[in-house]
């Protein structure tokens, strides 16, 4: 998920980006499909700083 946003009560704005297929996605969720998606984990990052 890359952005979330409460817009009224029963509406919420979800961008994210697709692990497999790399693409932006923005969609406008209620209160009971939000309560849908499911929570993934991403593995320990090994992407280090100091070699750019």
């Amino acid at each position: 998920m890359k952005h979330f946003e409460e817009i009224d009560e029963e509406l919420y704005l979800v961008e994210s980006i697709g692990r497999k297929t790399n693409k932006y996605y923005e969609q406008y969720l209620d209160r009971a499909l939000l309560s849908q998606l499911e929570n993934i984990y991403e593995e320990e990052s090994t992407f280090n700083a100091e070699r750019l």
